[in-house]
C-alpha cells in the first residue's frame, strides 16, 4: 500500500507499507527429499517528502529525504535438524539534493544513515551518492557517479558458519563508479520516441562473508571486484507501443580475504550470472487496459575456482534461467485502476539447477540442489486524487 500526495507547486510526499511472506523449499534432485522450508516474512514501512524549486531563472533545485524500516524474519524447519529463527532490522534516512543549471548541467549529492541489527551484532554505516550530468545539442548526455552501498549475506547464517560465536556475518559494503553516454531519438514534431545508453561501471565489495572456517569460530571475509557493461534501449514505434531491452555482462573476481590460507584469491566465484538480458513490450490496446510484459534472461553463472598451491583453475558453468512476467492495467476511471501481475509464469529453474565443471581431473556433470522459485500472482488497487 502506498499513498501519494501532492501539497502544492513545491511540495509532494508518498508513504506506505508493505508486507511480503513467502516460503522458501530447497529440494535435492539426488536425495529425492527437501532439505529446507524456510518460512519468511517482511514489513517494510516508509516516508519520503519532495521539494521542487527554481532558485533564479535558469538554476532549479529538487530535495528528496525520508525514511524506512525493514523487519525480516527467516526460519528453518529442516528434518533432522533444530529450528532455526533469526531476526533483520534495518533503518535508515537519507537526503537527495539536485541541482541544475539551463536543463543541461546536473549535479547530485546525497546520503544515508543506517542502523542494520540482527540477532548477533548491531552496525551502523554512512552512504553516499555523488554524480554529475551533462546534456549536449543533440540529446546526447554524459554522466559519471559514484556511489556506496551494504548488504546482507541472509542465508550464510543457516550453513555450518560458527556465526554466533564470531559475533555474526559482517555486512557487505560496496563502492561503484559508473560511467555512461545516452542518446535521445526524438521525431520532426520533437516528441521523444526512443532513447539508447551505454555504461560501464566497476564495484568494489568488502566483507563478503565465505563459508571457510567451518567449525572453527571463525568468519572469513573476501573482498571482491567487479566490473561490467549495461546497454539499454527504449523505443515507441508509435504512441500506444513501447518496446524495450537491456543487455549485461559482469567480470567478478576475488581480491583478498581474512583466510590465512589465502584461498580463493584469483577466484570468479561470485554468484552473479555473466550475462544478462531483458525484452519487454508496453502496450496501451484500449483507452482503458493497458498490458505490460517482460521476459529477462541469465546467462548461467560461470566460475573460476584457482588453486593457489598448483596454479591449476577449474572452471564451472551453471544453466541458464529465464523468467517472463505479465501485468494488466485497468482504468476503471480517471482515478480508480484494477491491476494484475503475475511474475515468473513458465515456473522455469533457477540459477545453479545443473552445472558442467572443467578442470585438471577432467569435464563433470552434476545436478545440483534445486530451489523451485514457484509463480507468483498479486491483484491491486489504484486509487488517484
Amino acid at each position: 500500500m502506498c499513498i501519494r500526495d501532492r501539497l502544492s507547486t513545491a511540495w509532494s510526499y508518498d508513504l506506505g507499507y508493505t508486507f511480503l511472506r513467502d516460503r522458501a523449499v530447497r529440494f535435492s534432485l539426488a536425495d529425492d527429499e527437501s532439505h529446507r522450508d524456510r518460512p519468511q516474512t517482511a514489513h517494510t514501512v516508509f516516508a519520503n517528502a519532495y521539494y521542487q524549486a527554481g532558485l533564479s531563472e535558469n538554476v532549479d533545485y529538487t530535495l528528496g529525504f525520508g525514511a524506512e524500516y525493514v523487519g525480516h524474519n527467516q526460519r528453518e524447519e529442516a528434518e533432522n535438524a533444530a529450528a532455526k529463527d533469526f531476526d533483520f532490522n534495518d533503518t535508515s534516512v537519507y537526503a537527495l539534493n539536485t541541482l541544475t543549471f539551463d536543463d543541461r548541467l546536473s549535479f547530485t549529492g546525497g546520503l544515508r544513515f543506517v542502523d542494520a541489527r540482527d540477532d548477533f551484532r548491531n552496525q551502523n554505516i554512512v552512504l553516499y551518492d555523488l554524480g554529475a550530468a551533462y546534456t549536449l545539442t543533440g540529446g546526447t548526455t554524459v554522466r559519471v557517479n559514484r556511489s556506496t552501498g551494504y548488504g546482507r549475506n541472509k542465508g550464510f547464517i543457516y550453513f555450518f558458519g560458527p556465526i554466533e560465536e564470531a559475533g555474526g556475518a559482517p555486512l557487505t559494503e560496496s563502492e561503484t563508479t559508473e560511467v555512461g553516454i545516452g542518446q535521445v531519438f526524438r521525431d520532426g514534431s520533437g516528441a521523444t520516441r526512443g532513447e539508447i545508453e551505454l555504461s560501464v561501471f566497476r564495484t568494489d565489495y568488502e566483507n563478503a562473508p565465505t563459508f571457510s572456517g567451518w567449525g572453527d569460530a571463525v568468519v572469513y571475509t573476501n573482498d571482491t571486484r567487479a566490473e561490467g557493461i549495461e546497454l539499454s534501449a527504449d523505443w515507441r514505434p508509435v504512441s500506444s507501443v513501447r518496446v524495450f531491452g537491456s543487455f549485461a555482462y559482469v567480470d567478478t573476481e576475488v581480491q583478498s580475504t581474512t583466510d590465512p590460507s589465502g584461498g580463493g584469491v584469483g577466484s570468479t566465484a561470485v554468484p552473479v550470472p555473466n550475462r544478462s538480458a531483458a525484452l519487454g513490450l508496453d502496450w496501451q490496446m484500449t483507452q482503458k487496459l493497458r498490458v505490460e510484459t517482460i521476459a529477462t534472461y541469465d546467462k548461467g553463472m560461470r566460475t573460476e575456482s584457482v588453486d593457489i598451491s598448483t596454479g591449476d583453475v577449474t572452471v564451472t558453468e551453471r544453466d541458464d534461467y529465464t523468467r517472463w512476467n505479465l501485468a494488466a492495467y485497468y482504468e476503471y476511471s480517471p482515478r480508480l485502476t484494477f491491476l494484475v501481475r503475475g511474475e515468473n509464469l513458465l515456473n522455469d529453474k533457477d540459477l545453479g539447477f545443473s552445472s558442467t565443471t572443467e578442470g585438471p581431473g577432467g569435464t563433470t556433470n552434476e545436478d545440483l540442489v534445486a530451489q523451485d522459485p514457484g509463480r507468483y500472482v498479486s491483484v491491486g488497487l489504484q486509487y488517484r486524487w
